[in-house]
């Protein structure tokens, strides 16, 4: 029997290239809006029936169903107790099993920056910018950035939107 919340989600891996494909969309129709995370310690993923957040939308859009973003809003992070709700980079839920882990590193940067009040395409932008240093902290901040072996993707890759 299949979970009705993932029927539209495809088989295989959730590439950087996937996550890329749907932020970009997303900074072209929404570059102005702004979300802040009113609870201090927990994310929101839902609201009033939809996704609330610039991370909930990549999620529904990539095919996840709203009682996944219900779950992690439920999900406890890890030592705590008292609160609910989690980071996407923190969540322990089987479905976010399927994405490599440079594009979960990338939702979780954008995340971060989101909930910060910063507007989405801003957010967006500077998670898809190289910087000017590729230097071991970039690798470590942005491991999206780079090829899998660890070198530096060169700037006409696709990933850092050349052909």
């Amino acid at each position: 029997m299949s979970d009705p919340d993932h029927s539209r989600r495809r088989t295989g891996k959730i590439t950087v290239t996937d996550v890329r494909a749907v932020l970009e969309s997303i900074a072209t129709v929404y570059p102005r809006r702004r979300e802040r995370r009113v609870d201090a310690h927990a994310p929101r993923y839902v609201q009033e029936g939809g996704p609330t957040s610039l991370v909930a939308l990549v999620l529904v859009r990539l095919g996840f169903g709203l009682r996944v973003l219900r779950a992690l809003e439920h999900e406890h992070p890890t030592g705590d107790i008292l609160h609910t709700g989690v980071d996407i980079a923190e969540s322990q839920h089987p479905a976010l099993r399927c994405f490599e882990r440079p594009a979960l590193a990338l939702l979780g940067y954008v995340q971060i920056r989101q909930e910060a009040g910063q507007a989405w395409g801003r957010v967006i932008a500077r998670a898809l910018r190289p910087g000017r240093l590729r230097t071991v902290r970039t690798r470590r901040r942005k491991p999206w950035l780079f090829e899998p072996d660890g070198s530096w993707a060169p700037k006409d890759h696709p990933l850092l939107g050349g052909s």
